[in-house]
């Protein structure tokens, strides 16, 4: 994957579970590592079609080095929040191709 391309950054963020003073459950969203740099494709036409194929809701392809993403996660890009449903590695481990969307009500 060629460093140029890799002109975007995103942050990965993790559920945790917390309780308060009372031993009431939370869920907290908070942020895994360092931003990671990537390429980030709107898709549409051709790719969305062989996105949905994977995923039905897929409608952000991220192209990434190798990282830590789960498919439990979500991906903070800008101010846009995109719910991970696929993480898939190339054959030689080096490179990830991450499909996801934006959801229609807010993750909390």
């Amino acid at each position: 994957m060629r460093g140029g391309k890799l002109r975007h950054r995103f942050t990965i963020q993790r559920r945790t579970v917390q309780y308060d003073a009372r031993g009431h459950e939370t869920t907290v969203w908070t942020n895994v590592g360092t931003p990671i740099y990537c390429e980030v494709l709107e898709l549409s036409g051709r790719e969305l079609e062989r996105a949905r194929q994977l995923v039905a809701e897929a409608t952000v392809q991220i192209k990434t080095r190798r990282s830590d993403v789960l498919a439990t996660d979500r991906i903070k890009f800008n101010n846009r929040i995109l719910q991970v449903y696929s993480v898939v590695n190339s054959p030689t481990g080096e490179e990830q191709t991450i499909l996801c969307a934006e959801p229609k009500t807010p993750v909390g």
